[in-house]
């Protein structure tokens, strides 16, 4: 499961979920460019 929210204009942030409901990874991707970076 990934959740996946608009930050702001240029930024989104997707967070990869297990099926219990925690949290694997969140993910910053520009917009523009597609590059992701790892947050946590």
């Amino acid at each position: 499961m990934t959740e996946v929210t608009q930050k702001d204009e240029d930024t989104i942030t997707a967070q990869i979920i297990t099926i219990d409901g925690s949290r694997m990874q969140t993910f910053k991707v520009d917009r523009h460019s597609g590059m992701g970076k790892r947050l946590d």
